[in-house]
């Protein structure tokens, strides 16, 4: 079987490099994870509580055993949906419907949901941590919040929602770009090729 996933690239790559780019106000927003501690996603709810419009939707993507207690939270307020655990697939038609993806976790590492997002074309909204600041170097997507201070988060969610259409567009394009020169599978199989062809010359 010839297998063609490699990590750290996106699972769907080609549909995700298919999504149009935006060019848009910022209204459509998404978190993916576990229903974990880790995954701060009540302090998110909470920020979004306080900070969106009547026109902002946050999706949530995932399941765990904070289920309940996410919904609890929930209780009144139509502007947050839970999506529960979705296919790679179903992620990958997800991004054609969102703008933004928000990462608001405590600790991460590698976050593959990062790396989709930015093949996607899709402006990111992230605490500071993990490989995501590396991924963005270079990038106009600036957008980076402290994880526990409502404040933080709340001027980055105003910077993003008052973008114009061609702001949006501009960074956007520039994501993906970061993607395809950085990571898109291609660019991480040469990588690896090219490190197995040094090993091997190194020990022969």
């Amino acid at each position: 079987m010839n297998y063609k996933v490699i990590d750290q690239t996106a699972t769907q790559e080609e549909k995700l490099l298919e999504v149009p780019y935006l060019k848009r106000p910022i209204r459509n927003f998404v978190v993916m994870g576990r229903f974990s501690p880790e995954k701060n996603i009540l302090n998110l709810i909470s920020y979004f509580k306080k900070c969106s419009s009547e026109n902002d939707i946050l999706f949530i993507v995932g399941d765990g055993e904070g289920r309940s207690e996410i919904e609890k939270e929930l209780t009144g307020f139509h502007n947050i949906k839970i999506l529960g655990q979705l296919s790679t697939f179903e992620i990958a038609e997800l991004y054609d419907k969102i703008d933004c993806l928000i990462i608001s976790s405590l600790s991460e590492a590698g976050l593959l949901v990062g790396i989709e997002a930015m093949a996607a074309a899709k402006i990111i909204l992230s605490t500071e941590l993990g490989a995501m600041v590396e991924r963005l170097k270079g990038s106009v997507n600036d957008f980076w919040f402290q994880p526990e201070d409502m404040v933080s988060f709340k001027k980055q969610f105003q910077r993003i929602t008052n973008l114009t259409p061609s702001e949006v567009h501009r960074i956007a394009k520039k994501n993906r770009n970061l993607y395809i020169q950085n990571h898109s599978t291609k660019e991480v199989s040469d990588k690896y090729r090219n490190l197995v062809s040094q090993l091997l010359h190194i020990s022969s």
